[in-house]
């Protein structure tokens, strides 16, 4: 690879978080050079299932969330506006499995109501929040990618980076999900990589679903694409011994575990398995995400606790923030 010039920001990642980062950087007048071990967008951004939940990783429960939450909503408006054309703005659907869930539901419908956000209770107990919705995550990496490269950033595919230093940059984001405390082990012990774990079917006419849901405390998630495939991931609570790692290939136990459900719970009885993949995410004991300064210079930006797909574009923003200015409010309503 040729040797790029010196940069203002250095960016290790190339998925949503990095993309965001890139993006943002290039706003404000840094020059950016970004890198991925692999493909663009083929970590946890080209891999999980393309729900678009306002939120955190936790549900909205307490009245504190509701910061966070508006603007997570706000983040959503503009990811639509950024790429308009890969996301749909369907609504989602919370659907309760036991009697707990169900009133864990209620809560939930209760506390959004209260706060002024809309939400619907249904007869059966689920709950359908009408301003999330569903997108393509690589397609719109790849939407965001053609934008860096013509604001004139540099996007260096296949290229590991193990020594920082070697970057020449003034400032490096570590914009990693999945995996995160390998490329920083000082996140050791604070952070861990789960395992996620996913299924799709051909197209079929077998059932019509017309908004994402998730189940289980979002342990099982589904959705039907518009060409009319079911994708369906979930069930690495019950098996922790497997979902716990950093490897990324379907086991045969989860995979058995998601054929059930696709069958018996989604109920699509006959359509085949065409697709079985994993991907991984990095968690933390809180379910707050990590955006700070972890050395000098390096500002460390992931484990969004498998719930990314908007969070990550605010997160990659922050860090910017954190980068260039040294302080970062966004940050701070993220982690805090």
């Amino acid at each position: 690879m040729a040797q790029s010039p010196p940069m203002d920001v250095a960016v290790v990642g190339l998925g949503a978080t990095g993309l965001a980062a890139v993006l943002e950087a290039r706003r404000r007048g840094a020059t950016v050079a970004a890198y991925d071990s692999g493909r663009l967008g083929g970590g946890a951004t080209g891999r999980n299932a393309g729900f678009l939940l306002a939120g955190t990783a936790d549900f909205y429960h307490r009245r504190r969330d509701r910061e966070l939450y508006g603007l997570t909503l706000d983040e959503m408006d503009r990811m639509m506006a950024e790429t308009p054309t890969v996301i749909s703005r369907t609504g989602s659907v919370r659907r309760p499995r036991s009697l707990e869930e169900h009133e864990d539901c209620a809560a939930h419908y209760q506390a959004l109501r209260d706060d002024g956000f809309p939400a619907e209770l249904e007869r059966d107990g689920s709950m359908i929040v009408p301003t999330d919705g569903s997108f393509h995550p690589l397609a719109r990496a790849s939407l965001l990618a053609a934008a860096a490269r013509d604001n004139e950033a540099v996007l260096v595919e296949n290229h590991l980076v193990d020594n920082f230093d070697a970057l020449e940059a003034d400032r490096v984001i570590v914009a990693v999900d999945g995996g995160l405390e390998r490329v920083l082990p000082e996140l050791t012990g604070r952070v861990r990589t789960a395992r996620l774990q996913m299924l799709a079917t051909a197209r079929t006419d077998e059932v019509r679903i017309g908004r994402p849901v998730y189940s289980r405390y979002g342990y099982d998630y589904w959705q039907q694409l518009p060409d009319g495939r079911v994708v369906v991931g979930g069930c690495r609570d019950q098996f922790p011994d497997q979902s716990w790692t950093t490897a990324s290939r379907p086991t045969q136990a989860v995979q058995a575990a998601l054929d059930c459900l696709l069958r018996e719970d989604v109920g699509v009885r006959n359509a085949p398995v065409t697709h079985r993949w994993a991907g991984t995410s990095s968690y933390t004991d809180d379910r707050r995400p990590v955006c700070e300064e972890i050395r000098p210079n390096v500002v460390a930006v992931g484990a969004f606790c498998g719930h990314g797909n908007v969070i990550a574009s605010m997160a990659g923003r922050a860090a910017v923030e954190l980068a260039l200015d040294g302080r970062s409010p966004l940050a701070v309503a993220l982690t805090e």
